[in-house]
């Protein structure tokens, strides 16, 4: 029989009594990986270049990312919403061990996508044999990928470490200051703007486009407190005709154009999280619902609607409201059997089916660009001008 078909622990008997026996044991336990990836075969073509770009994508993905932890916990932080089961504590801003674990490893997801950034920064702009063009691209989708993460960690963090080289061994970084951070999120992102291009098609729809940077650019202008540039930037993404709301007449409207699970695209859509069947949004989508409903395959329904902040706007509490987006955001009808004094409010806004629930996740819509106007807009004007109402209304 040969060596390699023995159990694993009769191999290491093995190795160990050749090796006592005198035959060089580094020549026996010598092992050679043959399914790691190899960094300087990765980008020694064009292809392994765009792989490696289009895995800093994949990462947000990851269940502590956008996959599920993160906007759960963002989402339970907001006066509409509460946590369920394990997460009550941290809707009511407590901490227990699974709120610090979860919190840690948004921390550890997001330094993870960095990390796969400054990888692609560092390598692609030496790789000669590709197009200038393209090496310009793809480095600048990563510097926008790497913007992206440090504007969550800044914001939810304050000083952090300033990663901007690939690390392997050495995470004893000390932190950057917030205007440290926010000044390489900005350079980073005129970078981007200025050389990523206006648009994709195909299987490349969903790739950072200079006008998903402008948008970033000017939230982070809004939330230094930059009125003017926020507006001026929010406005070149209005103006370029770019995109547009999508127009509902009806509250299904909202699932069948905009947030259902075969929607890949739409007119509203600047920069979100693709998926497909394939690879499903299972893990997100399942933390709104309970499989009865037949919205998700399963799911501990994890986020509860804060009923009191919707009582108090009037005509939202019930279902005759105007207002098409109550029906499609809160259960409604033959829904409400799913709900009881200990579950008084769920939300609907992102439903699949229980074979598909491939929903995307949208990370800056054309909405976002006009309120990001609005407000900076009053801001440096000291109060509402009519440029910012028509951009609320538009709305």
């Amino acid at each position: 029989m040969k060596t390699r078909m023995l159990p694993a622990v009769y191999r290491l008997v093995l190795a160990f009594i050749i090796c006592m026996t005198g035959t060089a044991c580094e020549d026996v336990l010598v092992e050679t990986p043959k399914t790691f990836l190899d960094e300087n075969i990765t980008f020694s073509s064009e292809n392994g270049a765009i792989a490696a770009t289009l895995g800093i994508y994949q990462s947000l993905r990851a269940t502590a990312y956008y996959g599920q932890v993160f906007p759960t916990l963002v989402i339970q932080h907001a006066d509409y919403a509460y946590g369920r089961g394990s997460y009550v504590p941290s809707g009511i801003y407590q901490f227990d061990a699974n709120t610090v674990i979860r919190i840690g490893s948004v921390w550890t997801s997001i330094y993870a996508t960095v990390n796969r950034a400054n990888i692609v920064i560092a390598k692609v702009p030496e790789m000669d044999m590709l197009p200038p063009a393209l090496r310009v691209q793809l480095e600048s989708e990563a510097r926008f990928l790497r913007a992206l993460g440090y504007s969550h960690l800044v914001k939810l963090w304050g000083q952090v470490p300033l990663r901007l080289k690939p690390e392997t061994t050495n995470f004893a970084l000390k932190k950057a200051s917030t205007d440290e951070v926010y000044a390489q999120i900005i350079s980073d992102l005129q970078f981007a703007e200025e050389n990523l291009p206006d648009t994709y098609s195909g299987t490349d729809n969903g790739r950072a486009t200079k006008w998903a940077a402008k948008t970033l650019l000017a939230d982070i202008y809004l939330t230094r407190e930059k009125w003017s540039e926020a507006a001026a930037k929010a406005k070149e993404v209005i103006s370029s005709g770019r995109y547009k709301l999508v127009s509902v007449t009806s509250s299904l409207d909202f699932h069948t154009k905009l947030f259902g699970p075969d929607i890949p695209t739409n007119s509203e859509d600047i920069f979100s999280i693709k998926y497909s069947v394939l690879f499903d949004n299972d893990s997100f989508v399942r933390f709104f619902h309970k499989p009865e409903p037949g919205y998700s395959k399963g799911g501990p329904h994890a986020i509860l609607g804060n009923m009191n902040s919707f009582i108090s706007q009037g005509e939202w509490s019930s279902e005759a409201t105007p207002d098409l987006r109550r029906n499609h955001a809160l259960y409604s009808g033959s829904d409400t059997q799913y709900l009881n004094a200990s579950v008084p409010m769920l939300f609907r806004k992102f439903r699949g089916t229980l074979t598909n629930v491939s929903n995307n996740t949208p990370i800056f819509r054309f909405a976002e660009a006009l309120l990001i106007f609005a407000e900076a807009e009053s801001q440096a004007n000291s109060g509402p001008t009519q440029a910012a109402y028509d951009a609320v209304n538009q709305i």
